[in-house]
């Protein structure tokens, strides 16, 4: 008997925890894992070529839609890096927000501090305002530029991101790829 109660306890338990992944993301646990696993394969091919480092492309993926931003050492590199992503089985879109670094200027560890305060800065602000939780919103910042990735509930919620997003000191531009659910 006791066995059985605890069968029905743990069961009740993974039913409580795969809902509470669907409730912070707006994702089902099942969406959450296939779009870690496309981020992971995505990574995998860009090391793979040498094209992407974890410091130079960040890779977010979203309901299978994979965001490639960061920075490539030349012009070629661009497609390339998208077209590895579109290998991927489960990728149903690229969005390919790469920056060549030839047009950029070398960033020194001070650029790379300030990027992650200026990350944390818009993170602190998102949640402060209870716009969204930070599972739902990714915040990436390079050189200043800011990329929001996820899904908001609203077109408003869009817009109001990224306009705390812009309103956070040493920000020069937003790249806005949120979607509404």
């Amino acid at each position: 008997m006791r066995e059985v109660l605890r069968s029905i306890s743990v069961a009740a338990l993974l039913v409580a925890l795969l809902a509470g992944c669907t409730a912070m993301t707006g994702k089902t646990a099942g969406q959450n894992v296939d779009d870690a696993k496309i981020t992971a394969a995505v990574k995998s091919k860009l090391a793979a070529e040498k094209l992407g480092t974890v410091t130079r492309i960040d890779v977010d993926t979203n309901l299978g839609t994979v965001y490639l931003t960061g920075v490539v050492e030349t012009a070629a590199m661009k497609p390339r890096a998208v077209a590895l992503a579109r290998q991927v089985e489960g990728v149903r879109q690229v969005v390919d927000n790469l920056k060549v670094q030839d047009t950029m200027q070398a960033r020194t560890p001070g650029q790379t501090i300030d990027d992650a305060s200026i990350t944390a800065a818009v993170k602190t602000k998102l949640a402060a305002e209870k716009l969204a939780t930070l599972t739902k919103i990714d915040v990436d910042t390079r050189n200043g530029a800011v990329t929001l990735t996820g899904n908001v509930e609203s077109e408003g919620m869009r817009r109001r991101a990224a306009e705390i997003a812009s309103g956070v000191n040493g920000v020069r531009e937003v790249v806005n790829n949120l979607k509404v659910q």
